[in-house]
């Protein structure tokens, strides 16, 4: 879904957007021009040349123009950032997903399944988190060299001592 699908979908409280002339100060206290819609309070945020409206201090000083609100604009893009979240959340996930369905490849191969057994065998079945269970698994302290691990990233776990490892993953 697109930014401009989703916005006529979830924020779009009027139909077509009636941008009017409104006035902003920043806190520097310099007069900004902007438009807004009056009815939802969307804006592109632009600060628009103050040539393109006469008088246009003047004008806001007098009353003459609405000033921005940024509480409702903000909500806008609040839900814009909202989707934007969402799109990158959903691009990570599907990169997470991808990369542990090539993981569970790579373990289920004959290289790993050689190398998983040399270092069960270097730490001597024994469990390297307790130091007194069984070894049964083989963990990655890091995956800088994933698929061409050195045996020193790799390290012979039980079970146990390997669920509490990660479990703040």
């Amino acid at each position: 879904m697109t930014w401009e699908e989703y916005k006529l979908k979830y924020i779009s409280e009027c139909e077509d957007h009636l941008e009017v002339w409104v006035y902003d100060i920043n806190s520097a206290g310099t007069y900004q021009l902007r438009s807004q819609c009056q009815s939802c309070g969307y804006s592109n945020r632009k600060i628009h040349k103050q040539s393109e409206l006469n008088d246009f201090k003047i004008k806001a000083k007098l009353g003459q123009l609405p000033e921005y609100s940024s509480m409702r604009s903000d909500s806008v893009y609040n839900t814009y950032y909202d989707y934007i979240s969402i799109i990158h959340e959903n691009e990570r996930s599907h990169k997470k997903n991808l990369w542990f369905s090539e993981h569970n490849e790579y373990l289920n191969s004959e290289e790993w399944k050689r190398k998983r057994i040399k270092i069960l065998e270097r730490d001597k079945h024994l469990c390297q988190g307790c130091l007194s269970r069984q070894a049964t698994e083989v963990h990655h302290i890091t995956y800088k060299n994933w698929k061409k691990e050195f045996a020193f990233e790799l390290l012979s776990l039980c079970s146990p001592c390997h669920k509490r490892y990660h479990e703040n993953d």
